[in-house]
């Protein structure tokens, strides 16, 4: 049996079982199939809970930033919360900071939701929108290891003027 992933290759469906190696990352087909199911039962929370994150700010787009550089949507969004809430985009979010600190930084998951609860992608914000930050630990999530590779890091950190990358233990470790 065979079914499609998102990268339009087929996959075999025996593949999806959780084990070493290939077969760990294979088994993301049936995470997100249950992230799916969360989010539908029980909307961002349930979301949140099946990723191990947690939502950590909600607030309405005060500033957005967004122009193209080096074919890339690279910009900034700030949130008119007390904290000054910041994120940054290259393509998707990159880093989140609150109170002037980072919170979170790519590859953890950073996603944002609408007042409705649906998913909003970097893409569609716009000032006077209120979302909600969900935030999940990339150790929680199923990655590859060039996710943590040095070299994927450094351009895009040029590109927006901030550090972001995993500290160089995590790194070297991976």
């Amino acid at each position: 049996m065979q079914a499609r992933s998102t990268t339009g290759r087929p996959v075999i469906a025996e593949w999806n079982q959780p084990g070493p190696g290939p077969r760990r990352r294979l088994g993301v087909l049936g995470f997100a199939i249950e992230l799916g199911r969360r989010f539908l039962a029980g909307g961002v929370l349930g979301a949140a809970q099946h990723l191990g994150g947690e939502i950590a700010v909600t607030g309405t787009v005060r500033d957005y930033r967004c122009e193209q550089r080096e074919g890339l949507d690279v910009g900034v969004a700030v949130l008119d919360d007390a904290a000054g809430t910041t994120l940054y985009i290259v393509n998707e979010y990159m880093a989140l900071d609150v109170a002037g600190a980072r919170r979170a930084s790519f590859p953890d998951l950073i996603t944002t939701f609408d007042e409705a609860g649906q998913p909003l992608a970097s893409a569609d914000i716009e000032v006077g929108k209120r979302v909600s930050v969900l935030v999940a630990p990339a150790e929680n999530l199923l990655l590859s290891r060039t996710m943590y590779m040095p070299e994927v890091y450094a351009p895009v950190e040029e590109l927006l003027g901030i550090e972001f990358a995993p500290a160089a233990q995590v790194l070297a470790d991976a």
